[in-house]
């Protein structure tokens, strides 16, 4: 009975799915649009183009989960599966054990909370150390709302986890969608030339829609959407190799 449940129960999983992995495509999309300089409104996308760019970011979402998972069950068969509190109290000087396992977040707290400020006074750091901030930040704000007493005892679990989680798994859709845009920018091993009807257009091509190529050119700074129909053909154009000193 519960087999024949949880098979009827499939088409619900597989929608919910769908919408889930649609609406995180569209998350990595907006990242990447934002970081290029413009909106949805000027991007010529389709719902396929949306659904497309799940092959693109799911496979580093997945890897990232994976090592998460990784860590925490290599780290919990070190420590035989005992709690936090389990290996303070049995170690023979507590409060130092306390203090040292602890001490790694207080420097991930003082390296989080430093990026904001050196922002703030225009020192360039990676964009890698953005996304840290943000989802550090978010995570020392949850703790002071739910280390409430009235808060803890009314919130259910299930919100718990859905309000501590959410967030950072969207920040890091988004995330790879920015980074992806400003990987694809420094490459220079997809440098396309377009022929088109009457014209050349080169440029590097960043990504291919179901009717349109984005390319940027580095040359203008300037980004195109060139309708594929337009096309008549497209090859890669190797970039100019620097003269040799003698």
């Amino acid at each position: 009975m519960k087999l024949n449940a949880k098979i009827e129960n499939w088409p619900i999983f597989i929608s919910l799915f769908s919408g889930a992995l649609l609406s995180a495509s569209i998350i990595y999309d907006y990242g990447y649009f934002t970081y290029l300089g413009f909106s949805f409104a000027e991007a010529p996308t389709t719902i396929s183009d949306h659904i497309r760019s799940s092959l693109i970011w799911f496979p580093s979402a997945l890897g990232a989960v994976f090592v998460i998972f990784l860590y925490e069950s290599t780290m919990t068969r070190l420590e035989g599966g005992m709690t936090e509190e389990e290996i303070i109290e049995t170690s023979p000087t507590p409060r130092f054990t306390k203090w040292f396992r602890n001490s790694p977040v207080y420097i991930v707290y003082v390296a989080a909370f430093s990026t904001p400020v050196l922002w703030y006074f225009g020192i360039e750091i990676p964009m890698n150390a953005y996304f840290f901030s943000v989802v550090i930040i978010w995570f020392v704000f949850h703790n002071w709302i739910y280390n409430h007493p009235n808060i803890a005892k009314k919130a259910s679990w299930n919100l718990f986890l859905f309000s501590r989680w959410l967030p950072p798994v969207v920040l890091l859709i988004l995330f790879l969608g920015v980074s992806s845009a400003d990987r694809t920018i420094k490459s220079k091993n997809k440098h396309y030339e377009f022929t088109l009807t009457g014209s050349v257009v080169e440029g590097t091509l960043l990504r291919t829609f179901e009717k349109y190529f984005l390319v940027w050119n580095a040359k203008d700074n300037t980004y195109e959407f060139i309708k594929s129909s337009l096309v008549k053909s497209f090859k890669p154009k190797a970039e100019p190799k620097a003269a040799v000193k003698i």
